[in-house]
């Protein structure tokens, strides 16, 4: 594997591998960090994701198609006090092998074409706003055709989706050795609940989800989970963080899968 020479203060190398990865320092093996929250669950609503739209995550579509955005506020529009352009980062289709981005314009509650199709988009973030530096409503990203596809979307004032959810692209492996889950209720009261780490192959015509971990909270305190052995998830396989329970209503979880995406030509 190809590496590059690392920025140095000419004291002492970098050695956290981490660290290097994360710069980009090695060719063809690259950092994951996929974070997620879905406030106010009740105890008859699991299973649901971690991303913040209720319900289930629709963004593992079938086929590329053009993707919608709008916002359910006027004010986020060019030159308005709103958020005013996104970046979108995802997969044209199931044979891409990088993450790749798209800019839009908003226009308030008027949806706005995409150039490009799209098969996944697990990321978006607000490029520019206007005084209130971040997003004045809630921006959906949706396919066009088939618009109970919400791809991903942007809570208010947060200015970044929050999908716990992502799909390995073409030709890579993805290594996760780093789960995060946490549980909050109003007033701070401690509540317990189960979420699995769920993975299914989107080359299969008819997938089925299998669970790679599961996790138990408890007493409401935060289960970090770090393995010295990762788990592999190949090519075309989508990953999701899912509830399915919860103690209590109102129940907040958020979490967090962290790994290293690897180019297959690396592997033997």
């Amino acid at each position: 594997m190809a590496r590059r020479t690392p920025v140095s203060n000419n004291v002492q190398p970098m050695t956290d591998d981490a660290l290097l990865i994360s710069m980009g320092v090695y060719d063809g093996i690259s950092a994951l960090h996929r974070f997620g929250s879905n406030t106010g669950i009740g105890t008859a609503d699991p299973p649901v994701d971690v991303w913040s739209v209720s319900g289930l995550y629709t963004g593992f579509a079938s086929v590329p198609e053009i993707v919608e955005v709008f916002s359910s506020a006027a004010t986020d529009t060019s030159g308005n006090v709103g958020a005013r352009t996104i970046r979108i980062y995802g997969l044209r289709n199931n044979t891409s092998t990088e993450y790749t981005t798209e800019d839009v314009i908003l226009n308030g509650v008027t949806v706005v074409d995409t150039v490009n199709t799209w098969w996944r988009v697990n990321s978006v973030s607000v490029l520019t706003a206007g005084s209130s530096l971040s997003n004045a409503g809630i921006i959906t990203i949706r396919q066009k055709t088939t618009t109970t596809n919400v791809l991903a979307s942007v809570p208010i004032g947060h200015g970044h989706s929050s999908i716990c959810a992502w799909t390995v692209p073409a030709k890579t492996t993805l290594f996760i050795d780093s789960i995060v889950t946490t549980l909050g209720r109003g007033g701070g009261l401690s509540g317990s609940a189960e979420v699995r780490v769920q993975v299914k192959d989107a080359n299969e015509a008819n997938p089925s989800w299998n669970t790679l971990y599961d996790i138990y909270i408890t007493d409401g305190s935060p289960v970090i989970a770090d393995y010295a052995i990762a788990r592999s998830v190949k090519a075309g396989w989508d990953i999701v963080m899912r509830v399915f329970s919860v103690s209590d209503n109102s129940t907040n979880i958020s979490g967090s899968i962290e790994g290293y995406r690897v180019d297959d030509k690396l592997l033997f």
